[in-house]
């Protein structure tokens, strides 16, 4: 039976260098694709952008902190308020069977569409926690997107036809807040990218590889574990890679700490090293970079925060690390590699079970079409 669905969401997938939310997007629109018949999928993507293309729409995202205000207390969120009923009016031109929503906060779109259209939500968090925590730490000016948020969020789970969840611990909290849990759990994953024979990890047993981009929980692991960490492991040498972690090179970068910030292609650093730090303290969902690493097979020493919703206990290879103390230990005795082209299989195993973009087209096709 075919089906149109079309795509709703606030990630720009187009984006050559992408955070982790617009790599979970994409996935969530690549394993559309696999499904959907190319003529039957369209997206839709609120983000300044100029490109049209035949199935796919942009829309006007709020360029600053005064269109920001404006939307917020006009209960929008992202997206200008004049671009409210264009938005509409592509839903209604499109007809979808489908409406694939990649985010949380557009519920004020979804209470308007036609009641025939079935409606699926994908939660990249709890957007109205996240709202929450940012109050706590840019004060009351944020009121305004709190209250539009928390809006927002909750007609989506309210009109959502299905709700899907990053992991357990994300149902659990739409379901304390909200009142409802998710029906789907889909967790990050990637389609394989990994080449054995490219692998040059000889010498590395000393060097410690962080990557992210610079935003709050990332930034605020690695500058804690700058202060407690790095500066007990003097043997060691940290390389920062990242969307936007160069502008933060004066203030990181130690004798045995190199700031490389933003790069055109990541897999030169997974391939290069084998010992992932990932000293997340805070966050929401799931983080990208720790399938990535798995994907890569490299030794991950990382917090439990880092490896939330992922299959990661009794794992050789997978070190949980919630202390300076953890941290240090951990390192000096699981960071050896052995010999030239050394890679974690029993890592990667986990990654190919679980997180591998291949085994989750099934889960998808039921999520579409079993109505």
């Amino acid at each position: 039976m075919r089906r149109k669905v079309l795509f709703l969401g606030t990630q720009n997938i187009k984006e050559h260098v992408m955070n982790g939310g617009m790599q979970c997007s994409k996935r969530n629109l690549d394993l559309i694709a696999q499904i959907i018949d190319e003529e039957d999928l369209f997206s839709a993507i609120i983000w300044n952008s100029e490109e049209q293309f035949v199935h796919n729409r942009f829309f006007k995202r709020c360029e600053n902190n005064k269109e920001s205000l404006i939307s917020s207390i006009r209960l929008c969120r992202l997206y200008k308020f004049s671009e409210e009923e264009k938005i509409l009016a592509y839903i209604k031109q499109v007809n979808p069977d489908i409406l694939f929503t990649d985010t949380g906060i557009l519920g004020k779109i979804l209470k308007k569409v036609n009641r025939t259209v079935r409606i699926v939500v994908f939660l990249h968090n709890v957007e109205v926690m996240y709202a929450k925590h940012r109050i706590e730490n840019e004060g009351w000016k944020y009121f305004p997107a709190y209250i539009a948020t928390a809006y927002n969020e909750k007609l989506s789970i309210r009109y959502a036809d299905k709700l899907i969840c990053l992991n357990n611990r994300d149902s659990r909290l739409v379901k304390k807040v909200y009142g409802r849990s998710s029906d789907y759990l889909l967790p990050i994953s990637f389609k394989d990218r990994f080449v054995l024979n490219r692998i040059n990890r000889k010498d590395s047993s000393k060097v410690l590889l962080f990557i992210g981009s610079n935003f709050g929980p990332n930034y605020d692991g690695i500058k804690w574990f700058i202060e407690s960490v790095m500066c007990k492991l003097q043997e060691y040498k940290l390389i920062i890679v990242g969307k936007d972690f160069e502008k933060m090179r004066k203030e990181l970068e130690k004798y045995n700490v190199s700031v490389v910030g933003t790069v055109e292609n990541l897999e030169d650093y997974y391939y290069k090293y084998f010992n992932m730090i990932l000293p997340i303290k805070y966050g929401d969902g799931m983080k990208v970079k720790t399938a990535e690493a798995m994907m890569f097979g490299m030794n991950i020493f990382a917090t439990d925060e880092a490896l939330e919703g992922y299959e990661a206990d009794y794992v050789q290879g997978i070190f949980r690390c919630n202390s300076a103390d953890d941290f240090i230990r951990e390192i000096r005795l699981n960071s050896e590699v052995n010999g030239e082209g050394t890679w974690n299989k029993d890592v990667r195993d986990v990654y190919l079970k679980n997180y591998c973009f291949d085994n989750q087209i099934e889960q998808m096709k039921k999520i579409l079409c079993d109505w």
